[in-house]
């Protein structure tokens, strides 16, 4: 959540604890006790937009990361095909224009050029093992594209869970801060002559101010 909000959910939270102790100075059924309801739901709404918001992005965070890592180690693999195609395409004709690694550096073109690999490759199996690759180098490969598109969707996944909690979380405020408003013009007429009450709710009423920039000082000359 931004710092603005969390200033507007504090605010929430104070206006749920006035009326947790005052709340039965109103009538069943009143508006004050309506947009009281409203607050309680906000409340609730901010904290599981909120952790929403920071599940998604410790997946953004953690997708990455994996993500990073599979695709070292699947372009790691393609190198190893692609440099023994280069020196089985001396006797092997047919091969220059195959296995050739992507000149562009986006996964999609990655993911691309190994899904070709891995389909090109299973012809020439036997040869490939006979110059020392792993009996298993093709399975190996396919797996390695597996984790990846696994990785990227984790990711995506992550993405769309940040954006579903921000959007929450300012839904939430917005409609706490309706609430706020009409109960601020009911609860001061209630408490009018009770000082103490009164100023108890100007406190839960009470935004605080974000921090202000400080401008930098003058150049000592």
């Amino acid at each position: 959540m931004t710092t603005r909000q969390n200033h507007y959910t504090g605010s929430f939270q104070r206006i749920k604890a006035f009326f947790l102790k005052h709340g039965g100075d109103f009538a069943a059924g009143s508006e004050a006790l309506k947009q009281s309801a409203a607050i309680d739901a906000a409340c609730g709404a901010t904290d599981t937009g909120a952790t929403t918001q920071v599940a998604g992005k410790g997946a953004v965070k953690t997708g990455s990361e994996e993500l990073a890592i599979y695709r070292a180690d699947l372009h790691g693999a393609m190198e190893a095909i692609a440099r023994t195609a280069r020196g089985m395409a001396l006797d092997t004709p047919g091969l220059d224009g195959k296995f050739h690694m992507p000149r562009s550096g986006s996964g999609q073109a990655l993911l691309a050029s190994a899904r070709a690999f891995a389909q090109d490759a299973g012809p020439l199996k036997d040869a490939f093992i006979a110059h020392e690759m792993p009996a298993d180098f093709i399975d190996h490969l396919n797996g390695l594209i597996d984790q990846f598109v696994a990785a990227g969707g984790d990711k995506d996944t992550g993405a769309l869970k940040q954006v579903g909690g921000t959007a929450g979380v300012k839904t939430a405020v917005a409609n706490g801060l309706i609430a706020r408003q009409k109960l601020n013009a009911i609860v001061p007429n209630k408490y009018q002559n009770n000082a103490a009450v009164l100023a108890e709710w100007v406190t839960a009423w009470h935004v605080e101010a974000p921090p202000s920039k400080k401008k930098p000082a003058p150049p000592t000359k």
